[in-house]
């Protein structure tokens, strides 16, 4: 997925578990999780439609 998101010109960087191990892979962004995150899910909390 961290490969998938540099293509996309995404910026990411690798946190503690904080417990959420089983709810993987999980996405923090500002203050909000997104578990069991896909590139399609996070395109869409980040309002891209992965064609720009």
């Amino acid at each position: 997925m961290r490969r998938d998101l540099a293509e996309l010109d995404i910026a990411t960087a690798y946190g503690h578990c904080k417990g959420l191990c089983h709810y993987a892979p999980v996405v923090h962004i500002d203050s909000q999780c997104l578990a069991e995150a896909t590139i399609p899910d996070l395109l869409a909390r980040l309002g891209r439609n992965g064609c720009d």
